[in-house]
């Protein structure tokens, strides 16, 4: 079995409490994962879960390879990816707020 490639992670937390003016109702995603194959091409059914200190879950699909993973979560956090036809991967990041 050959490892999904995660093409972008990308980290994105809450607004900064109003400081810097952009904060708004809109939740921020924490994590968008994009997970693509060896060719680029998006990886589908795939399936994703994060943990942190005290909170975690499934992340959520948007698209085919693309999943969103917690909402205005900051910290430390752990995501594990897992795809029919690839071995499943671990990836370790820190999401800034």
């Amino acid at each position: 079995m050959r490892a999904p490639i995660l093409a972008v992670l990308l980290g994105s937390a809450a607004c900064n409490d109003g400081v810097d003016g952009n904060c708004d109702t809109s939740a921020a995603a924490s994590v968008v994962l994009h997970v693509t194959d060896g060719q680029g091409d998006p990886v589908a059914d795939v399936t994703a879960s994060w943990s942190t200190d005290g909170a975690g879950g499934d992340c959520e699909v948007l698209d085919v390879g693309e999943l969103v993973c917690g909402w205005e979560v900051a910290g430390a956090m752990t995501v594990e990816v897992r795809a029919p036809g690839f071995d499943a991967t671990t990836e370790h990041l820190q999401v800034h707020r």
